[in-house]
């Protein structure tokens, strides 16, 4: 199983974008079928956010792999954006959080997924998080919004499974690495 990635910074820049105002998980595009795929294939363009990374810095990812109930009703779907929206405003008032990237839903799910994703189901939809540290993490993982939402889950999804990774910009690339999901306490 695969379990580095190293992705070459390109030079000219031509993908890189202002991050100057918005939100910068905005800039990155999806590669086709991104959530069957692990996080470092899952994104066409990390080079979007190279302006945002510091040189030489470990920051935490924490990757949300799921498969949404295909049977949610339109107040089950407006609870859980509003779950999802609540705990990301309440990330971002924390110290630490870079990016959050939310996926959309694939509408094909019954295809096969990477052999470098080992999950027990084939997930329909991937979001992620990037923080500066995973102390900081943990922190935002801990706030009440994000709880809330996560004791909500069952309402929403089949299955879901947490990938954790580490990323490391360096003077001509960014290297992700597979870390180990640690539990928060």
């Amino acid at each position: 199983m695969k379990s580095e990635w190293t992705i070459p910074i390109r030079s000219d820049g031509a993908d890189r974008v202002a991050l100057t105002f918005g939100d910068p998980a905005n800039a990155l595009q999806p590669a086709d079928k991104y959530a069957l795929q692990p996080l470092p294939e899952a994104i066409a363009n990390w080079n979007t956010i190279i302006p945002l990374l510091k040189q030489d810095h470990e920051y935490d990812i924490t990757a949300f792999y799921s498969k949404r109930k295909t049977n949610l009703t339109k107040d089950a779907e407006q609870a859980l954006f509003e779950a999802n929206q609540g705990a990301f405003d309440a990330a971002k008032k924390k110290d630490g959080l870079i990016l959050y990237f939310q996926g959309v839903l694939l509408s094909n799910a019954n295809e096969t997924i990477s052999p470098d994703l080992h999950l027990s189901f084939v997930p329909n939809c991937m979001s992620f998080c990037i923080w500066n540290t995973l102390q900081e993490a943990k922190a935002g993982a801990k706030i009440t919004e994000h709880k809330e939402a996560a004791r909500q889950l069952s309402k929403w999804y089949d299955a879901f499974a947490i990938e954790k990774f580490q990323l490391t910009k360096k003077a001509k690339t960014i290297v992700f690495k597979k870390t180990n999901y640690v539990t928060l306490s």
